[in-house]
């Protein structure tokens, strides 16, 4: 197994888990061991782990089973996860997974290019060209009860919008930005 994989996926979620796990007191053991709920490693060998071994300062020195880490570190506290998944935590500091979630899956007419895994969308930065990359989106929906959402409004850029010019491009959609 490759361990400073698993480490490295694995060292933000169990950090988190535990600020006990960092901290020292000399009577607070060195090792945490995390068990007792499904651990997900990400890893294609080896997906699922009982148990992970972090240092007192969230390192990750062990996964694997919970037996052997009992064995290994019978010294080190312990935290059950009473069935609760720990898995890896992704940080992506410019986008959060909200953001990430509603861009995916709607189209963008921001003021910056945005490009996508699927799709890049070009900057639109004045208010004729919002308003016809609105009616374009609107145009392409083929189910008419289909609510037109979409993401990147910035009235800076786009100018000011009104219930008004949205019924200008469809009076029986609703249109979301």
């Amino acid at each position: 197994m490759r361990m400073t994989k698993i480490a490295s996926s694995l060292l933000f979620l169990a950090s988190a888990a535990s600020s006990s796990a960092f901290a020292t007191s000399s009577n607070t053991p060195l090792k945490t061991i995390f068990y007792g709920g499904p651990i997900i490693t990400m890893e294609k060998d080896h997906p699922k782990a009982e148990a992970v071994v972090t240092s007192q300062y969230g390192k990750i020195v062990y996964v694997g089973s919970e037996q052997e880490a009992l064995k290994q570190y019978p010294d080190s506290q312990k935290i059950d996860l009473d069935d609760k998944v720990l898995m890896p935590g992704f940080i992506e500091q410019h986008l959060p997974p909200f953001l990430a979630a509603l861009t995916l899956n709607m189209p963008v007419i921001t003021s910056e290019e945005w490009q996508l895994p699927t799709k890049t969308w070009p900057a639109v930065t004045n208010h004729d060209d919002y308003i016809a990359a609105l009616t374009a989106q609107e145009k392409s929906l083929t189910d008419p009860n289909e609510t037109l959402w979409t993401w990147g409004f910035n009235n800076y850029f786009h100018g000011e919008l009104s219930r008004q010019q949205l019924d200008k491009i469809s009076t029986t959609r609703p249109i979301g930005v």
